[in-house]
């Protein structure tokens, strides 16, 4: 499985282990970080410097347009579909055409525009872009759309389709029902193996990314635990780190109290974590009085999401190689390694 880090980009030597790396077209307006990270992926590609990003999945800004789309009904008292049909829309359709084209020798995959939740505009875009463009945009079905769907995508020959709309609803039941489905129709073959590549976007839950035979996914985890205080250690089993349980979210910014933090933790499980650390060769830091003695996950967000970036590069090695068989009634473990 390929985990693209999706989020806000970090910068300095975090860059050399982003080498699968998701960026959004849709933000690039609005966060210069952005716009950097993707400049610095041209200059990367065009000189083959080190740290060059392997593979580039740019996100077409699907999510900022469904939110337009709800200030837009709202003002104009529509149904929120009237704005994909407008001007406006259509020009950030051509714009996002063009960005592609000129920038192809930064960008491998990139996703349809596609409209949440509805899969006929959804369509209607996808052939947009291949028909108008001579493009080959990534497809994408949405959380509860029907199966029809992605049989219809497969039976036109799409070797590689998008799971959307999973952002806030993956633990849900119905959730993980609807992509059990879609994995039990992908592999429908005796073998059990997938008969085409599917992504997951925004897949965070653990349970999920071990569950299913993912060709990808990406996720902004390894940036918002960091964000928020703290690291990602796995339970050890038989004296190993190991990958196929959930990780544990150890609280350890010293500028985040909390009732359960590193400082808190018994000796044993202050060395478990200190043990994880000198595994990946990152420092806990030291602070004194509020002063910084040491940078580490303790004192800096930057060498937590470096720490996480290792967490998900770690599980993403324990995996097994794509293609492997998914059976429906297994819901872990898979023997990963």
């Amino acid at each position: 499985m390929i985990y693209f880090c999706s989020g806000r980009p970090t910068p300095g030597s975090a860059r050399e282990l982003q080498t699968f790396l998701m960026l959004s077209y849709g933000i690039f307006g609005t966060y210069r970080d952005q716009r950097e990270r993707f400049k610095a992926v041209k200059k990367e590609r065009k000189y083959g410097e080190v740290g060059q990003v392997e593979s580039h999945f740019l996100d077409s800004g699907a999510f900022s347009l469904w939110t337009k789309s709800a200030i837009y009904a709202k003002e104009h008292k529509t149904p929120r579909w009237a704005y994909y049909d407008t001007d406006e829309f259509w020009q950030y359709m051509d714009d996002y055409a063009k960005f592609v084209k000129k920038n192809k020798i930064a960008v491998d995959l990139y996703a349809n525009v596609d409209v949440i939740p509805n899969p006929e505009l959804t369509y209607r875009n996808q052939k947009y872009l291949e028909d108008k463009h001579g493009l080959s945009p990534v497809p994408v079905i949405h959380y509860r759309t029907d199966l029809k769907w992605l049989s219809r995508y497969m039976k036109e020959g799409y070797k590689l389709i998008g799971l959307g709309g999973l952002v806030g609803s993956s633990n849900q039941t119905d959730c993980q029902g609807w992509i059990a489905q879609c994995f039990d129709l992908v592999c429908d073959q005796p073998s059990r193996l997938p008969r085409i590549k599917l992504h997951g976007f925004g897949v965070t839950s653990h349970k999920l990314l071990i569950r299913f035979p993912w060709w990808s996914v990406d996720s902004a985890s390894w940036a918002k635990v960091g964000a928020f205080g703290s690291i990602l250690v796995p339970p050890k089993r038989r004296g190993r780190f190991v990958y196929d349980k959930v990780p544990y979210v150890v609280r350890v910014s010293w500028e985040s109290p909390a009732k359960k933090h590193f400082f808190t933790m018994s000796p044993l499980e202050r060395a478990g974590v200190e043990e994880w650390l000198s595994f990946i060769g990152i420092p806990l830091g030291k602070e004194k009085n509020g002063e910084v003695l040491e940078v580490g996950v303790v004192t800096c967000t930057y060498t937590r999401r470096v720490a996480n970036l290792f967490y998900y590069e770690r599980l993403q090695e324990s995996l097994p190689e794509w293609p492997w068989p998914y059976e429906s009634s297994q819901l872990g473990g898979f023997g990963l390694r």
